[in-house]
């Protein structure tokens, strides 16, 4: 049938296209029963829809030759169709009937448990009774429709529960109208426990209405959350806690150690909250995505020292590291002294005999140092960088450009440096005795010493028939407290006047931060257009001006799009993740 998509793609346009907290006697969290674990609420559909098509990033990708095949797609075209009927029909444009038909609020609310018996609740609160009336009239009409074309001459069913009327749309799909309020589930008994709801908010004898909007989880969500988010979630983590396979994730010490060298705070926190709240929000310069949990530092486990200073006056991360043509940049917290001197605090005792094993095979390579002095000679700042940069003097051309890279670590001692060079020096040797032909050199930068190795052009390289190795001639600097391994001489020295001049007085107390820019992508894909000229041509199986057009127009529109940032803190009592999307203007 037609139209099941059709009603599909209705409950998913109300749900995309939904500012604060309502606490109103129309706040469609009143009918979802308090015995869901999962809300997601969209609190003025409207308002959120005409913030995601206003942006000018969306209007300019509609535009886009290269998207049109999408926008053509019969799915899409069918979702359009589907608002165009229902705008005719109802006599409005589709931001006015978002608004009558849902202008109170959208809420969705689960109960996540084991099996398939996961019900939903689908809560929509309109604020015109006759043109919600209408609309559930509408589709009821338009499915009994859809049924007689298809030879069937079976109706929509209909009951009754506390005197409302109930349509039932197959086995799956339960639905009912209050008042202005819309209810629809996949089980019959979520559809009456929410008509039940209903009636005992209205009830004279009902002091506290057993509902999610007066539930202890999504008021502490509430609080958590910054204000007036377009549309907001809150998980109660107590079923996910009940699960084997979490019990053993949040377990410490843990068996797995790779998870706890790699996530040891944020599996710390989740084992210590009661649940994870999330909210989307628009400023400005573009959206923002929030999750908090409620714990942070106070009470945190020893592996959490890892990635965590315990004093917050102790710098979090360094200034993100942004050379010209940043495409990726990622700073980070992590103390591997820490990771080797309470190895047996984080490790159960097998892993940690295990890694202290692997530690002594492995000093084989560091004549006159060993890892564990590596280790207590770290410091605790680490930050990556990929960024558009000229390529290496070599003649041969790689098969596929690749971006130029850096891995920034800094340093309790200088003898890491030291220590450091021996390494590299030791892997260039052991290069040679399994063939692969590599030549170090020396050179001064300032009063910096650049240590590196090349490729030889005449050398063999197994296994590198792209000749890959030709978008790098591997560099390490030290400078002052830092020490840098990059991917090529000149992004080296990019760094090298970065670290002499950035300035560390501030103190950034997030753990983490992590950013992606646009502009620096847009920029590497047009320095090197031909695969994506070839790839265009192939799959459109159009001609080479048309495709040169195409990816020009894609190349402008990703320029455009600004940059992602990421961002973790840890504070006291909560636990904090940042996500911004900054549009460029």
């Amino acid at each position: 049938m037609r139209l099941l998509p059709r009603l599909s793609a209705l409950v998913a346009f109300l749900l995309i296209a939904s500012t604060a907290f309502a606490d109103s006697s129309e706040d469609p969290l009143r009918l979802i029963p308090d015995k869901a674990n999962l809300i997601v609420k969209i609190e003025q559909p409207r308002k959120l829809a005409e913030a995601i098509t206003s942006l000018d990033a969306v209007k300019q990708a509609q535009q886009l030759a290269i998207l049109q095949p999408f926008i053509d797609s019969p799915q899409a075209r069918r979702i359009f169709e589907f608002i165009a009927f229902y705008e005719r029909d109802l006599g409005a444009k589709w931001p006015e009937l978002l608004d009558k038909l849902a202008g109170g609020g959208i809420a969705l609310g689960a109960k996540i448990q084991a099996g398939d018996e996961n019900p939903l609740l689908l809560a929509v609160q309109g604020t015109d009774k006759a043109l919600v009336t209408k609309f559930v009239e509408r589709v009821v009409y338009l499915f009994e429709e859809e049924l007689k074309r298809g030879g069937s001459t079976d109706k929509v069913g209909r009951g009754k529960h506390h005197d409302i009327e109930t349509l039932h749309f197959g086995k799956d799909i339960h639905g009912c109208r209050i008042g202005k309020a819309l209810l629809v589930s996949n089980k019959l008994d979520s559809l009456k426990a929410g008509i039940d709801q209903h009636f005992e908010n209205i009830s004279k004898d009902s002091r506290h209405p057993n509902n999610m909007l007066h539930a202890a989880g999504t008021r502490k969500a509430k609080n958590l959350l910054p204000a007036s988010p377009h549309l907001w979630l809150w998980y109660d983590f107590a079923y996910l806690k009940t699960l084997e396979e979490a019990k053993n994730l949040l377990t410490t010490p843990r068996d797995n150690t790779i998870l706890t060298f790699g996530f040891a705070g944020i599996l710390d926190i989740v084992r210590r909250s009661e649940f994870v709240a999330a909210g989307l929000y628009e400023n400005k310069d573009g959206f923002a995505l929030s999750i908090r949990m409620p714990a942070g530092r106070k009470g945190a486990a020893d592996d959490v020292d890892l990635h965590l200073p315990r004093d917050p006056k102790i710098a979090g991360t360094l200034p993100l590291l942004e050379p010209k043509g940043v495409i990726f940049s990622h700073s980070f917290y992590l103390d591997l002294a820490t990771f080797w001197k309470d190895r047996t605090k984080i490790m159960t005792a097998e892993n940690a005999k295990d890694f202290e094993n692997a530690i002594k095979q492995a000093g084989r390579f560091l004549p006159g140092s060993s890892f564990e002095k590596l280790f207590l000679q770290s410091g605790t700042h680490h930050r990556i960088v990929a960024a558009n940069a000229p390529r290496p003097d070599y003649k041969i051309e790689p098969g596929t450009r690749l971006p130029a890279f850096a891995f920034v670590t800094s340093m309790r001692e200088p003898a890491f440096g030291r220590s450091l060079e021996i390494l590299v020096r030791g892997v260039a040797a052991f290069a040679g005795t399994q063939k692969i032909a590599t030549k170090i050199f020396e050179e001064k930068y300032g009063d910096v010493k650049i240590l590196g190795y090349r490729f030889p052009e005449d050398g063999a390289f197994p296994g590198d028939d792209q000749n890959l190795r030709f978008n790098f001639m591997p560099t390490v600097a030290a400078v002052k407290d830092q020490y840098i391994f990059a991917s090529t001489p000149d992004l080296c020295k990019e760094l090298i006047d970065i670290l002499l001049k950035e300035d560390r007085s501030k103190v950034i107390p997030q753990n983490l931060q992590m950013k992606v820019y646009a502009k620096g992508g847009g920029d590497f894909l047009n320095a090197s257009p031909e695969l994506l000229l070839t790839q265009t041509i192939l799959s459109q199986a159009i001609g080479e001006a048309d495709a040169k057009k195409q990816i020009e127009q894609l190349l402008k529109f990703a320029q455009k799009l600004g940059t992602v940032g990421i961002e973790t803190d840890y504070a006291a009592n909560e636990f904090r993740f940042d996500l911004k999307w900054k549009l460029n203007k």
